[in-house]
């Protein structure tokens, strides 16, 4: 078989040889009518880039300017299963690295979604990441727009009417500002009037994912013959979790106390009760310990006033 002049193969059998330009701009693909709108795919990568460009010189596009930073927030990348952010979207509009229209608008998407993720329900970045997104989308569907700031100045009368008077009625102060994350905070479920014959009180923490949790429980007043207190710890990963159970009060004549712990998977976990004052003529303590695999695991009871 005759092989053209232009055939190069390499000096050496299982060698290779590079590519040319022509070769490689071949292998690339060639976006289809209508995938980029009426507009070339260059010509919409250079208009959105432009409006990136002048999207990020405004404030509330901060946060979402660069990569988060996984030193400062370990747990995100945990949480979040696809991180993005403005530069990167940039990045990769000027590789051309997205074929069609669509799936830059998909990743667009992922801004709201990745902060409703890793932040709480309501959390003021959580709107912001909202805003961004839905001003990006906005300026992305119509070709005709060159300049993205006369529709921000537009759309932030309308999303941002109401956060004034939200925010004052928000007991969370870490949220009135834009930040990567509102999860190192102290959750205090104060239960000191709960004193009853027969009182249930369950915490769900199956969404309690947090790099630097304190979760405390006051129950100096639980007093009753009869006291149910269930905790669901089934979602309970972190890499430091501070949970403590404060049973100085828990005098009781039939105290059933359950700590489901099946998910508390965890490479430092410090769990703790105080039962300095655990004297009942029956107490059921159970602590369900079958899936507490661990590195390092510190399980600790004080009991030092239950009677022999």
């Amino acid at each position: 078989m005759m092989c053209g002049p232009s055939v190069v193969f390499p000096e050496e059998l299982g060698q290779s040889v590079p590519l040319t330009e022509e070769e490689q701009r071949e292998l690339l693909y060639v976006p289809l009518e209508g995938e980029w709108g009426a507009a070339t795919r260059n010509h919409e990568c250079q208009r959105i880039i432009n409006a990136i460009d002048q999207l990020t010189t405004l404030d509330v596009a901060v946060p979402f300017a660069l990569p988060v930073d996984l030193q400062a927030y370990p747990s995100y990348c945990t949480v979040v299963a696809y991180l993005t952010d403005l530069s990167t979207i940039r990045s990769r509009l000027e590789n051309r690295f997205y074929r069609r229209m669509s799936s830059l608008m998909w990743e667009v998407r992922y801004i709201e979604h990745n902060a409703q993720t890793f932040n709480e329900t309501g959390a003021f970045i959580v709107k912001t990441a909202k805003f961004v997104s839905d001003l990006m989308l906005s300026f992305i569907k119509d070709p005709t727009m060159t300049d993205i700031i006369p529709l921000y100045n537009t759309m932030k009368k309308t999303a941002f009417s109401d956060t004034e008077d939200e925010d004052d009625e928000d007991d969370d102060e870490d949220t009135d500002t834009p930040g990567t994350s509102t999860r190192n905070r102290k959750v205090t479920h104060l239960i000191t009037p709960l004193i009853s014959l027969n009182l249930s009180d369950t915490v769900n923490t199956e969404a309690l994912i947090s790099l630097n949790l304190s979760y405390t429980v006051n129950t100096e007043a639980l007093i009753s013959l009869n006291l149910s207190y269930t905790v669901s710890t089934e979602a309970l990963i972190s890499l430091n979790l501070s949970y403590t159970v404060n049973t100085e009060a828990l005098i009781s004549l039939n105290l059933s106390y359950t700590v489901n712990t099946e998910a508390l998977i965890s490479l430092n976990l410090s769990y703790t009760v105080n039962t300095e004052a655990l004297i009942s003529l029956n107490l059921s303590y159970t602590v369900n310990t079958e899936a507490l695999i661990s590195l390092n695991l510190s399980y600790t009871v004080n009991t030092e006033a239950l009677p022999h």
